[in-house]
């Protein structure tokens, strides 16, 4: 054994015990041999401002499913590979889906969300439960458009859907009405016409200017 080694592991050890909950490495890990339990269900507590199904296409763990509509029936009889799309808890993928989930709230003007997951254990498999605690949203105080040139009037702005003052800057709505502000001006033949947006937030993310 090099020198030095047993440290690594024993520091190994401690990070994986530090990076995943005790109720996931112990409730869930399965004997050897055994696979992972099916996922029955995926629920998302505490989202109010986004859909539930919004915020599932955003992550990686996926409740175990019936293929199709019309097999349904047949589901209710079997739940063979052919008819049944099955998903397996995976420990390592809870915190990125965390992640992830922080990132769409940011997006949509939730800059303080927090997301936790927990592990419920059900006869037929696990229930894995998002915990999020959606924060006060970053409201855009201020939305100024300066013009080089005077192309597009306040009608063009108004359609291009841009973030209303008053409510949760959406950086995706941003981003979305940049393209159409972009796709207006090549159409009037300023085909090398460029947005640049600024935004610019409080320290306690409150509010912002853009």
């Amino acid at each position: 054994m090099r020198p030095g080694s047993t440290a690594w592991v024993l520091l190994l050890v401690a990070s994986a015990s530090a990076w995943f909950p005790a109720h996931l490495l112990d409730a869930q890990t399965p004997a050897s041999g055994d696979p992972p339990p099916l996922i029955q269900e995926v629920t998302f507590e505490g989202a109010e401002e986004l859909a539930a199904s919004a915020l599932q296409r955003q992550i990686a763990t996926r409740p175990t499913r019936c293929r199709g509509f019309l097999l349904r029936p047949f589901c209710l009889f079997s739940d063979g590979d052919v008819i049944t799309e099955r998903h397996r808890l995976d420990p390592e993928e809870l915190p990125r889906d965390e992640l992830r989930l922080r990132v769409v709230y940011f997006r949509e003007g939730f800059r303080r969300t927090e997301v936790s997951s927990e592990v419920r254990n059900r006869p037929d498999g696990a229930e894995v439960v998002f915990h999020i605690d959606e924060g006060a949203p970053t409201v855009l105080d201020v939305l100024q458009v300066h013009q080089t040139q005077p192309v597009l009037s306040e009608r063009d702005l108004e359609a291009a859907g841009l973030p209303r003052e008053g409510r949760p800057l959406s950086v995706i709505a941003m981003a979305q009405a940049t393209e159409h502000l972009l796709a207006e001006l090549e159409e009037r033949g300023h085909l090398d016409a460029r947005i640049h947006d600024t935004i610019e937030a409080t320290p306690d993310q409150r509010s912002a200017h853009a």
